[in-house]
Formats: structure tokens, C-alpha cells, sequence
């Protein structure tokens, strides 16, 4: 009787392990542009926090902010009056946050509501523009990235 309470107590065990929803492994997106730069972002699409962002050479935004070589953690912030921003945070070799920029996003009324943070990548000639769908949000998120500052006349 006592063996029988043992594997019941097992079977129920190991049927409500199972039953546990695993979590999604770290999806990672990339844009290279032509010179062979590129653009990173890995992250969890059933998370909708931070994501992670690495450059192996110095990029610009088309506002004219320069993102050097390096490892960053990147979130989309909501502003007031119903605008959002992407806060770039440095990480150092110990994996702490130091300097922070804030970077304004464009944003348009999404198709659909997305289940699960979505983000992808345009590549267009010399820019990158990345799409950030946040999770049960119902608005896309963009902002771009160019090898030279877009915004300067070029001599």
C-alpha cells in the first residue's frame, strides 16, 4: 500500500513538472550594415523588461547621438503626453550600469496586440531601423541607426 501512495505521489509529481511552462530561450535579432558594423539585441520575448544590445563599432543614431563600441542594456520608456523613448544604459565589464542616454522613438498604432515583447530589424542601405512591438501593447516602437550622422549635410 505504502509503494503504490509512493509512485502515485511520483506520477503526480512529475505530471505537474510537465505541465510547468518552460521558459523561452533568449532570442537574438542582428542588423549588419554594408561596412560590416553591427547591431545586436538579444532578449526574452515573455519579458517584457530590459534587452541587451551590443555594437562591435561605434554607431549613430539619425538624431546625431553617436553609440559607441559596447555592451548595452536598452529599455523603451513612456514619456509624458504620450510619447516613449529608448534609455541606453553602458554596461561595464562587471555587468553595471554607468552612463545613460535617452533616446526619443517614433511610434505608430500597431496592427495588433502582440503577446510577448517582439523586436526586429529593417536594414536599409546605410541604416538599421529597429522595431520594438512591446508585450500587450497595442503601438510599434522605432528608432534608427546609421553608420554617419543622416542629420549633417554631407560636404
Amino acid at each position: 500500500m505504502r509503494l503504490k501512495r509512493v509512485v502515485l505521489f511520483a506520477c503526480l509529481f512529475g505530471l505537474q513538472a510537465v505541465s510547468e511552462t518552460v521558459p523561452e530561450s533568449p532570442r537574438e535579432v542582428r542588423c549588419q550594415f554594408s561596412s560590416g558594423k553591427t547591431i545586436t539585441i538579444t532578449y526574452s520575448p515573455e519579458r517584457d523588461g530590459a534587452a541587451r544590445m551590443a555594437t562591435d563599432e561605434d554607431v549613430i543614431t539619425v538624431k546625431g547621438v553617436m553609440i559607441a563600441a559596447g555592451d548595452y542594456e536598452v529599455l523603451p520608456l513612456r514619456a509624458p503626453h504620450n510619447s516613449w523613448a529608448l534609455a541606453i544604459k553602458k554596461r561595464t565589464p562587471n555587468g553595471e550600469a554607468s552612463e545613460s542616454v535617452s533616446m526619443p522613438m517614433s511610434v505608430k498604432p500597431s496592427a495588433a496586440r502582440v503577446r510577448g515583447l517582439s523586436i526586429s530589424f529593417d536594414h536599409t542601405g546605410g541604416s538599421c531601423m529597429m522595431h520594438w512591438l512591446p508585450e500587450d501593447s497595442n503601438v510599434l516602437l522605432s528608432l534608427e541607426f546609421t553608420e554617419e550622422n543622416a542629420d549633417m549635410p554631407v560636404e
